[in-house]
C-alpha cells in the first residue's frame, strides 16, 4: 500500500539505491544524497527472538 514507509526496504531488498534528491529533505547536501544497499548505514537488524533461540547467530552491528 502506498505511504506506508517500506519504499527504503524494498529499494535495499532489491539492489536499488535510495535517491533522495528533492528539495525539502534536511541533511548537509541540501537537495542530493544518495544511499546505496552497500552502505554501513543500511543495517537490517535480526529479530531478538531469533538471536536468542539459535545461538550461531550474531546480531548485525
Amino acid at each position: 500500500m502506498a505511504f506506508e514507509g517500506h519504499r527504503a526496504g524494498d529499494l535495499f531488498r532489491n539492489n536499488r539505491p535510495l535517491v533522495r534528491a528533492y528539495p525539502g529533505f534536511h541533511s548537509l547536501d541540501r537537495y542530493n544524497q544518495t544511499i546505496n544497499p552497500t552502505d554501513a548505514r543500511v543495517v537490517f537488524f535480526l529479530p531478538d527472538r531469533e538471536v536468542q533461540i539459535n545461538p550461531n547467530l550474531e546480531q548485525n552491528p
